[in-house]
């Protein structure tokens, strides 16, 4: 049983819950933050990977308007298509690596929103108890002065 001046017990555990649940606030909005730059990074992969492609279709486009070329200009114009080719396959390979970090964030963003939901309930658990410790002392209070005016009244009325 507590007394009337007594701290609440658990007083040590419901700041460190409080101070669970801010952490993992923060926690959950720097995931957002990092979710939000790895998606933009996978659309400016797509876009570099949609110019180069736009790019290469205006040269391919252009090449086929020129008509009948010299031997060495179709040469070259065969070595910066293959060039070309390769880049593409750099460009798609970027856009894969941006999109699993982009899924990686994601499920960050997602683990971080169950630890902020984890944290939430056992703050709310603590803070339930300490509702519950302060009605028990509220009704011990009440109790004890009800004793104490009943015992008034008892004296007061032994002396009449």
């Amino acid at each position: 049983m507590s007394k009337p001046g007594e701290p609440y017990p658990l007083e040590a555990a419901r700041e460190l819950r409080k101070k669970a649940v801010d952490d993992a606030g923060e926690a959950l909005a720097a995931s957002v933050r990092a979710h939000a730059a790895a998606a933009q990074a996978v659309e400016r992969e797509r876009a570099r990977l949609g110019r180069h492609d736009d790019e290469t279709a205006a040269f391919v486009q252009s090449e086929r308007t020129v008509g009948a070329r010299r031997a060495d200009d179709a040469l070259i114009a065969q070595a910066y298509l293959a060039r070309r080719r390769k880049e593409r396959a750099e460009h798609v390979a970027a856009v894969a690596r941006a999109e699993e970090d982009e899924r990686a964030k994601q499920r960050a963003v997602i683990a971080a929103r169950d630890a902020l939901a984890s944290a939430k309930a056992e703050a709310e658990a603590v803070e339930k108890h300490h509702a519950r410790w302060q009605e028990e002392r509220r009704k011990r209070a009440e109790a004890k002065a009800d004793e104490e005016v009943e015992d008034l009244v008892t004296a007061r009325h032994g002396r009449e």
